[in-house]
């Protein structure tokens, strides 16, 4: 998009929040004018105080029925499917145990074993798929990252 192009979206943005604007400095100016400012200001905090404390409640409550996956034990129940891509993973494992240790400061054996798991557990779930590693959500390397 050219500069132009992105200059004329904020000028009509501006232009159509100045109605806005106005009654928002109108409506303070107002308030300040009839000296309804302190108990509006009351009201504001009020109201937002209570809105917080109703948003942790509802997060608390919602936050047991949506635990994430990192949360959960591990074993807890496993699909047969999942079970088998586990052991298949853990041959993985013992198979990079007996290569001598990879140094922390040396990417290089991290990034092939990295790459070795999430393809193995990628061509598990997608066998269909042309390159599964690819399909895998960004979100769940995250996850792999902070479980390894």
């Amino acid at each position: 998009m050219s500069r132009l192009r992105t200059a004329g979206w904020y000028a009509l943005a501006l232009v159509s929040l100045l109605p806005w604007l106005a009654l928002l400095a109108a409506g303070g100016a107002w308030l300040w004018e009839q000296a309804y400012y302190q108990p509006w200001l009351w009201l504001l905090v009020s109201c937002s105080g209570i809105a917080w404390v109703g948003s942790r409640a509802l997060y608390r409550k919602h936050a047991t029925a949506y635990r994430p996956a990192s949360a959960l034990p591990a074993g807890l129940v496993l699909s047969p499917r999942d079970q088998a891509v586990l052991a298949e993973v853990e041959k993985l494992a013992d198979q990079y145990r007996e290569t001598p240790g990879l140094p922390l400061d040396r990417l290089d054996g991290w990034l092939i074993m990295a790459k070795a798991v999430v393809g193995k557990v990628a061509r598990h779930y997608r066998p269909e798929a042309e390159q599964p590693e690819l399909d895998v959500p960004l979100t769940w390397l995250l996850l792999i990252c902070e479980r390894v």
